[in-house]
């Protein structure tokens, strides 16, 4: 090039700028519009575009409109009415929503949340009605729970399971019931339950232990049996650190069993005509895996780099963490790196993964009981 056009480029890009000269309000509404993979590359452009600040979204319950990745994706939802959407990697609110009553969330099934204030008074809350079911009192603590119905259904009944030194003990109440129903089993294997919560199958409730083995509890035959351990991979997963998620999608069920600092992943499914473990190693193609205590599900994947991933509710930063099967490494969206570990993030427990279907919800039955003058009401179980 010729110092003359040397010179008509240099007159150009001061007459017309460069990208990097954008009004920063335009590359903020840009970035509101991107999703997670394609926000990363945006601030990977330039110094200017990086120093964009992340979107926090205020918004209205999201359209029902399955062609918009916030009305189809899962939500993390937390105590203090932030939600935090994985695909653009960003927090928003839901105006209509107050925050959460003091508890621990359980469950969360149905757009309703099962909760409670202590180890022994249970109730739940329907964060986007405002309804709360105060439910009779336990004597006694459970590892993990489950209900069958939205509270509003006659058909709704809790189960909870727990293991005290060599009784295995299962509670469970029913609608229009006063009190809890126990049923006491020997605990011939000494299976200690994990804080997974079960998952019922086929008029079944299994129920995950500690050591990878199960424990089925079939309510119509009121008795319990027990699997084996799985041996054959259990070796890393031996810690008391490790987490263990279960859920039922399209007719099985899987578990997902975390090693102690997450440096172990491993994604199995009950072969239910042997009751034992096979792990899995397609399972997350096309498909977005989202696990946490009160919920776990498998949701496919809506938008182009978010398949094969498992989705926690750990952050590193402002930025969500997940697991990548195909690199078997942690990422998160705002960033470059990849980790090992759960290295230098923080789980957050207060919280829980909502399907979209949830989040789009209004229970008619539980609208009933709230009208124009009271945000909040009560109704007895």
């Amino acid at each position: 090039m010729d110092s003359a056009s040397r010179d008509q480029v240099q007159e150009e890009e001061q007459t017309s700028g460069t990208w990097s000269d954008l009004p920063m309000d335009i590359l903020c509404l840009i970035k509101h519009h991107l999703f997670a993979a394609d926000s990363a590359a945006f601030s990977a452009v330039c110094k200017t575009w990086k120093s964009v600040p992340a979107v926090v979204r205020s918004l209205a319950l999201p359209p029902d409109n399955n062609d918009n990745p916030l009305s189809n994706c899962p939500c993390l939802m937390f105590l203090n009415n932030h939600f935090y959407h994985p695909v653009y990697n960003a927090s928003f609110q839901l105006d209509n929503i107050l925050c959460l009553p003091e508890g621990i969330i359980r469950v969360s099934k149905y757009g309703w949340l099962l909760m409670t204030q202590g180890d022994h008074c249970p109730f739940f809350f329907n964060p986007f009605t405002n309804v709360r079911i105060d439910l009779p009192r336990m004597d006694y603590k459970v590892s993990s729970v489950t209900f069958t119905n939205p509270p509003t259904s006659n058909d709704c009944e809790i189960v909870g399971f727990s293991t005290v030194d060599d009784v295995i003990r299962v509670y469970s109440i029913k609608r229009g019931k006063e009190s809890w129903t126990e049923h006491e089993f020997k605990n011939r294997f000494c299976v200690v339950l994990s804080r997974c919560n079960p998952v019922l199958h086929g008029g079944r409730y299994y129920c995950l232990g500690t050591k990878g083995n199960l424990v089925v509890y079939d309510p119509k035959k009121n008795t319990v049996h027990r699997t084996g351990s799985p041996n054959h991979m259990w070796a890393h997963f031996e810690d008391s650190d490790c987490r263990h998620y279960m859920l039922e999608s399209e007719g099985d069920i899987f578990a997902v069993f975390v090693a102690c600092s997450g440096r172990h992943i491993c994604i199995c499914r009950l072969n239910l005509s042997k009751m034992v473990w096979e792990m899995v190693e397609d399972l997350l193609e096309d498909k977005m895996l989202f696990v946490s205590r009160p919920a776990s599900f498998l949701e496919k994947a809506l938008v182009r780099g978010t398949g094969n991933k498992i989705y926690f509710p750990r952050f590193h930063g402002d930025n969500g963490l997940f697991y990548s099967l195909a690199t078997q490494r942690y990422h998160t969206f705002g960033g470059g790196s990849c980790y090992e570990s759960f290295h230098n993030s923080k789980e957050r427990l207060y919280c829980t993964w909502m399907k979209p279907s949830q989040l789009l919800q209004f229970d008619r039955e539980a609208a009933f009981y709230l009208d124009e003058t009271c945000m909040e009401k009560k109704f007895l179980w």
